[in-house]
């Protein structure tokens, strides 16, 4: 990877991380459908979701805990309009992107049909579910997993498309082939994503696009440190894989008897989830030294 991806990523660091477990908790996950990754510490570290649970980590209790759910435009004046959603992410405290497909029941095709072509709409909308603004619509299905950075919105369409949050730029797309896990760094200047067996890093400035093999099976999840040139990512090869953005190269893998799911940084980058599939869903927590 060039130079300029790894200064991007953060402070370059002579030693790699070290990942060692300390915890580990046998709770179901099960993302909602409009989120694959719905997982995540909280800003202060004292709490990680896991949905459907949410951890306290100084008490080590766990209670039910349901993410808050997008604004529901499949409803308007009491009638469905056959549209689901397909993806969500939180833009703030107000606004959401949502990604959504008209997919009605049989007796409801013909009544209640969308104009021609837009049967597939990414759009931005306050909590309210006011359309404020439609990044894109079409006849392709709609984008099933989307993600958010403090400048730009992403979606796993075409490949990879990205939006400017302003709308003051065109988008952009990034050709890859059945991308899964899409995340941007903490700047917002680099996003990641898994596409089959490689994990794919893209530099927004330029699209300059570095490719890191190694897993053996499809990527699902990837996630990047918050202040150190660190990625990690998961999949279906029962891995999770540790990647220096300096070199491209794994410099630590861990194995599970299943799936890898889920990964993700607490806001200080001292601690890493990830979920897995083994029983009926496992979270791991590890130091990141």
């Amino acid at each position: 990877m060039s130079l300029s991806i790894a200064l991007l990523a953060g402070t370059l660091m002579t030693s790699s991380p070290v990942l060692t477990e300390v915890a580990r908790h046998d709770r179901a996950y099960s993302p909602p459908t409009w989120s694959p990754q719905a997982l995540h510490y909280s800003a202060d570290g004292a709490t990680l979701d896991a949905s459907p649970w949410r951890l306290d980590r100084k008490t080590g209790k766990w209670t039910q805990h349901e993410p808050s759910a997008p604004p529901r435009l499949e409803a308007t004046v009491g009638k469905r309009t056959g549209f689901h959603t397909y993806a969500a992410a939180r833009l703030s405290t107000s606004q959401w992107v949502i990604s959504r497909q008209y997919r009605p029941p049989r007796r409801h095709a013909t009544q209640q049909a969308p104009p021609k072509g837009r049967t597939g709409q990414l759009l931005v909308v306050d909590s309210s579910a006011k359309v404020l603004r439609e990044l894109w619509a079409g006849t392709a299905i709609a984008p099933r997993e989307v993600a958010v950075s403090k400048g730009a919105i992403a979606a796993r369409h075409n490949g990879v498309t990205v939006w400017s949050r302003t709308g003051t730029q065109a988008p952009r797309t990034f050709a890859a082939q059945a991308v899964r896990g899409l995340a941007f760094d903490a700047r917002g200047a680099l996003l990641g994503a898994g596409a089959l067996n490689d994990v794919l890093v893209w530099t927004l400035k330029d699209g300059a696009m570095k490719t890191m093999k190694g897993h053996t099976g499809d990527v699902s999840t990837v996630a990047f440190h918050p202040s150190r040139p660190v990625l990690v990512s998961g999949g279906w090869d029962n891995a999770l894989r540790v990647w220096s953005l300096e070199t491209g190269k794994q410099v630590q893998v861990i194995t599970f008897s299943a799936r890898v799911d889920a990964v993700a940084f607490s806001a200080d980058g001292t601690r890493l989830a990830v979920a897995t599939a083994e029983g009926t869903g496992t979270l791991i927590e590890y130091t990141v030294q």
